[in-house]
């Protein structure tokens, strides 16, 4: 990346990857992130610098904060730690970050400011963008306002009860 690697003193690891080829620059950042998060180390990408820090430590951090679509060049950074800004249009913000919460990455977080109805995520761009596919599927006008029901025909035929029912 050419950005000096900034660590706290209590950052100790020793990292070794194997691969089974040559692979990208950008791979190999990857994999390394991916080891750091494994030893209970965040990697966050500053403007000018890296800042390795414990995990534990990331809520205190200024990290990217994006509000719009993410962009290309960060959607390749899957390990990079963001906080994301959602506004949502058909759903409680309180409902959906009751739904997203068990998916969370250790020491993520997510806010539900109702208010604005605006979630506020921080975890890695490989989770949000996961987020993101949820989301299209529950902020829709009518989520949680649904019954589905399941009822056990006797003497009629499925398809042509479904078509009467269409």
């Amino acid at each position: 990346t050419g950005k000096p690697v900034v660590k706290k003193k209590d950052v100790n690891a020793t990292i070794t990857i194997a691969a089974p080829g040559k692979i990208t620059h950008r791979q190999a950042l990857g994999l390394i992130y991916d080891a750091l998060r494994l030893e209970g180390f965040a990697v966050l990408e500053m403007e000018e610098s890296i800042r390795i820090v414990p995990k534990a430590e990331v809520a205190q951090q200024d990290v990217l904060t994006v509000t719009g679509p993410l962009p290309e060049n960060l959607r390749q950074q899957k390990s990079r730690l963001i906080r994301r800004v959602i506004t949502l249009q058909s759903v409680d913000a309180a409902t959906i970050k009751a739904h997203l919460e068990p998916l969370l990455g250790e020491h993520a977080s997510i806010t539900a400011d109702e208010r604005t109805n605006k979630l506020i995520v921080t975890d890695t761009v490989s989770n949000i963008e996961r987020f993101d596919q949820i989301l299209v599927e529950l902020d829709t006008i009518g989520y949680g306002e649904m019954e589905v029901k399941i009822i056990a025909l006797k003497d009629a035929d499925a398809p042509e009860i479904a078509k009467v029912l269409s």
